[in-house]
């Protein structure tokens, strides 16, 4: 099954969309630009509801009243790619989505190790409600994309206990961001 199911599920969805990010970085195309002039410190190509059709979606989702968010699971140390997207993150957060991070392994007794497998991203939509579906994502080893499936039986079942697991241990992006000390302050 290709990305269809995952827009079928995005037309479809009636109240919340839930997305469970894990991997250490994803080779998404569009971002290559963006990630050279953060690398670089420059200025990123803007990323806003003007700029971005996901964004469009994520601002007209919320202001319809369906609720967007993503949990993120890291390891310390945070790689490249994950310092980068937490910037992409800011500007996902003023669409509406909120976005909330839970640390997996930091080298301390403080690691959560139910997530330690934890290794498969998803999207949990309408969860709890009669039309609850979960899409299973599967990328390559390099992080790009390669193809959606429906979660069904123990799927779905295993992504509601994981989704309420990351949730359990998370925290919003703003405590995240001045507690790992990649802000001073959230204004």
């Amino acid at each position: 099954m290709s990305g269809d199911i995952l827009d079928e599920c995005f037309r479809q969805f009636r109240s919340s969309a839930f997305r469970l990010e894990t991997l250490p970085a994803y080779a998404v195309s569009g971002e290559v630009d963006r990630i050279e002039a953060w690398r670089d410190g420059r200025v990123r190509p803007e990323r806003s509801v003007r700029t971005s059709e996901y964004l469009r979606e994520v601002a007209a989702n919320v202001l319809a009243g369906r609720e967007r968010m993503r949990v993120r699971i890291l390891d310390h140390p945070l790689s490249e790619y994950c310092r980068y997207q937490m910037a992409g993150y800011i500007e996902s957060a003023a669409a509406g989505e909120q976005t909330r991070i839970v640390v997996r392994n930091d080298g301390s007794d403080q690691s959560i190790p139910d997530l330690d497998s934890v290794v498969n991203d998803f999207w949990f939509f309408d969860m709890g409600g009669e039309e609850e579906r979960a899409v299973l994502l599967e990328y390559d080893v390099t992080g790009a994309f390669i193809s959606a499936r429906l979660a069904a039986g123990s799927d779905l079942a295993s992504c509601g206990r994981l989704w309420a697991l990351a949730y359990e241990h998370s925290v919003h992006l703003n405590e995240y961001l001045v507690s790992a000390g990649l802000v001073t302050s959230i204004a």
